[in-house]
């Protein structure tokens, strides 16, 4: 068993995380709505093909680089899973969000003991 904060390690994780994140990606100071049109949208727009139809979706840089990797990990092309999720979408709800709230699924499930085991890498040694 470790004598490590469970805190400090949970702190230091998080500052690597931040770190990764492409900073350019990041709204700025002047990104408000209403700073006299100067603000500049971190928001990048895509097409995608969802059950036969083209439409566009607008998200974050660091959001479109998880949907490519998780594509690429589940090897299943974007298109297919913006469709998959499309087609469990709640009245109402955005297909923008729906994809933002899938990505956050895909990898929180994958941190859980049964995730990383699912995903190939054996038990989470502890310590």
């Amino acid at each position: 068993m470790s004598n490590k904060d469970p805190a400090k390690v949970a702190t230091s994780l998080a500052y690597e995380i931040v770190e990764k994140v492409d900073a350019s990606t990041l709204p700025g100071p002047d990104s408000g709505a209403n700073q006299n049109n100067k603000s500049r949208s971190t928001l990048i727009a895509k097409n995608i093909v969802v059950n036969g139809r083209r439409t566009s979706v607008r998200m974050e840089a660091e959001v479109w680089k998880a949907i490519d990797e998780i594509s690429l990990r589940e090897r299943i092309d974007r298109n297919h899973m913006f469709t998959t999720v499309a087609n469990r979408l709640k009245p109402h709800q955005s297909l923008t969000s729906a994809m933002r709230v899938f990505v956050i699924c895909y990898y929180r499930d994958s941190s859980t003991e049964s995730g990383h085991v699912r995903a190939g890498h054996g038990p989470r040694t502890r310590g």
